[in-house]
């Protein structure tokens, strides 16, 4: 029997609508700074499928199970409005809609994988719910807000 290895296509370089569809458990993995606990979220691209077989494609998002200021999940749920005061349940990002910008890197070891570029994250308001934090904002108070701008011919720069 021969067994090649899988070439998996990957979803354009592009802004994509995406969903976590799979949180996978905490493990100690190997890094250049010793072992770290580390997990993933498989994210299903929802508006492109392979070219050939008309698969799903996905993106996957390796995270430490941190939420502090400088953490990349602590970062990555902020963005999609989740309070990271309190605890935070990583199941309530399951089926929660974005759209994202994707970017290919090439890794260490050849491979090429496709990555969603940080704070290019935006909440679709369709499907499940907005997280609490973006259901309860207020908009600005009309007094708070400044005037509208007039733009003249002189804010043009050409």
């Amino acid at each position: 029997m021969l067994i090649e290895k899988k070439q998996y296509e990957l979803p354009t370089e592009d802004i994509h609508t995406l969903t976590a569809v799979d949180i996978g458990e905490v493990k100690k993995v190997q890094t250049q700074y010793g072992a770290k606990d580390k997990f993933t979220i498989k994210f299903e691209v929802l508006d492109q499928k392979d070219s050939k077989t008309d698969e799903t494609l996905y993106v996957f998002g390796n995270f430490s199970p941190s939420l502090g200021d400088k953490a990349v999940l602590g970062k990555f749920v902020r963005r999609l409005g989740f309070d990271t005061a309190q605890p935070f349940d990583t199941d309530d990002l399951l089926g929660l809609k974005f759209s994202a910008m994707l970017t290919h890197n090439q890794s260490s070891n050849g491979n090429t994988y496709a990555n969603i570029v940080p704070g290019t994250e935006k909440v679709i308001r369709q499907g499940k719910s907005a997280p609490a934090a973006v259901k309860t904002a207020k908009p600005l108070e009309s007094d708070t807000c400044p005037k509208k701008a007039v733009m003249t011919d002189d804010d043009i720069p050409f």
